[in-house]
Order: structure tokens, then C-alpha cells, then sequence
């Protein structure tokens, strides 16, 4: 085993360890809780409702400058796993966002996360 992850035969991440390590991640759970209510999104429209759960606050209470913030960790950091992990499409010139895995597991597990969170 490899950082206690099952390897599969063709060397990848099981299904299953890909979600729960996205959805071990706070800022990713609210992404896509966001997302599954949502069909698309913009990273604007991502950075400003993931900034508003982080700090607990109206999406209308968060300033530009923590919204370019969380923009870039979900530019460079987020939407890239997200995508490698095939959980969302990301098209980085138009900046849209899609959830494009709507697996019964992950829709299941969000829904418990969210259930345990709110």
C-alpha cells in the first residue's frame, strides 16, 4: 500500500479514496455542495461562496480581496484535483465550472457530509 490508499493494478487511486480525499477537504466539500445544487458555476461565483462558508459570513459580506484569494487556491490548488480526479470539468479560459461526476457514491457521501456540517 502506498500513504494507505488501495493501489489499483493499472497503478491508480480506487474510486473510493479519490472522494474521500476530496471530500476530506472543507474548502472542496463546500465547492461541491455548491456545485450539486448548481449545473455550472464561475470561479468567481465558487471563490465568493467557498470564501463566505470559510469565514462563516454572507456571500455579500466577503471583500474582493478574499475573494481573489480563495480564487487562486481554487484556481492552482482545488479545480486541478477536482479535475484530475474527473469530479468536475474546469475550463480555464471561460473559467466555468462543472460537475460532471454524479455517481449515486459521491452524490450519497456529499449528502451525508452536508447532513453532518449543517
Amino acid at each position: 500500500m502506498k500513504g494507505g490508499d488501495r493501489i489499483r493494478e493499472d497503478g491508480g487511486v480506487s474510486r473510493l479514496d479519490r472522494y474521500l480525499r476530496t471530500l476530506g477537504d472543507e474548502r472542496r466539500r463546500h465547492l461541491l455542495y455548491y456545485l450539486s445544487d448548481n449545473p455550472s458555476a464561475t470561479v468567481d461565483e465558487l471563490a465568493r461562496e467557498v470564501a463566505a462558508r470559510d469565514t462563516d459570513r454572507a456571500t455579500s459580506a466577503v471583500s474582493e480581496e478574499e475573494c481573489d484569494r480563495m480564487r487562486a487556491k481554487l484556481h492552482h490548488e482545488h479545480l486541478p484535483r477536482l479535475r484530475d480526479y474527473g469530479i468536475v470539468d474546469y475550463d480555464e479560459r471561460n473559467r466555468d465550472v462543472r460537475l460532471v461526476d454524479r455517481s449515486q457514491v459521491l452524490l450519497m457521501l456529499l449528502q451525508v457530509c452536508r447532513f453532518i456540517e449543517e
